[in-house]
C-alpha cells in the first residue's frame, strides 16, 4: 500500500514478471542480461580507508567497461508522485532535501512520530485507546533529487477505524504541546547521537 501511495498503481512492487513469464524465461536470456551490466552506465560506489587515488586505480584495474556505454532506461524508472495536499497516510509536496531543517525535522519525528514516548502513539493508544500501534514522521530523502515524504500508520480494530482516522487527522492539524514529551525527545535524540 506505501508503494501504492508513492508511486501510483505501477510501483517498483508492481514491477515483477509473471509466473508464465518466469517459466518461459530462458537461461541465455538471464546471462546475456549479466553480461550487458557492465556496459551499461553505471555508478561505482566506494567507503572504506583507501584514498580517492587508490580507490581509482584499482577500479581502473579491475573494471574493465567499454568505452561508450550502453545508456541506462532511465524513462522506466519510476517517479514518486506528488501529493500537494495530504493524501491518506502519504504527503508529497516535492520538497527537497534541504541540510537546514535536518535537526528540526529529526527532532520533530522523535517528539511527534516516533517511539512509545512520541505524541502521536500516546494520543492514539495510551490516551483514546484507539490503536494497537501508530506513528507518523518525515522521511528524508534517499538522494538529493528525491522528495521529503510525510507518512502515518495507524493499526486499530476496524470498528474503531472512523474514530482512529479521524483522532490522527486531529492529531496531526493541532499537535498537541507536552514540555515532558519534548524533554524525553531530546534525551532519546541525544542517547542516539551518543
Amino acid at each position: 500500500l506505501m508503494q501504492y501511495g508513492l508511486y501510483g498503481p505501477k510501483s517498483p512492487a508492481t514491477n515483477v514478471l509473471s509466473a508464465d513469464e518466469i517459466q518461459n524465461l530462458k537461461s541465455e536470456e538471464l546471462l546475456a542480461h549479466l553480461r550487458d551490466l557492465s556496459k551499461t552506465e553505471h555508478t561505482v560506489l566506494y567507503y572504506g580507508p583507501k584514498t580517492q587515488e587508490e580507490v581509482v586505480a584499482e577500479v581502473n584495474r579491475y573494471h574493465q567497461v567499454p568505452e561508450k556505454l550502453i545508456a541506462a532506461d532511465k524513462a522506466s524508472l519510476f517517479k514518486i508522485r506528488e501529493t500537494g495536499e495530504s493524501k491518506a497516510a502519504i504527503s508529497n509536496r516535492g520538497e527537497k532535501f534541504d541540510p537546514n531543517i535536518y535537526p528540526v525535522a529529526t527532532l520533530y519525528n522523535e517528539y511527534f512520530g516516533g517511539g512509545m514516548n512520541s505524541i502521536v502513539f500516546q494520543e492514539l493508544r495510551e490516551a483514546r485507546g484507539l490503536a494497537y500501534s501508530a506513528s507518523a514522521g518525515l522521511g528524508e530523502p534517499s538522494r538529493l533529487d528525491k522528495p521529503y515524504i510525510y507518512s502515518t500508520f495507524i493499526a486499530t480494530q476496524n470498528d474503531k477505524m472512523g474514530d482512529a482516522l479521524t483522532a490522527f487527522d486531529e492529531v496531526i492539524n493541532h499537535m498537541p504541546e507536552s514540555e515532558a514529551a519534548f524533554n524525553l525527545a531530546k534525551e532519546a535524540l541525544i542517547a542516539r547521537l551518543r
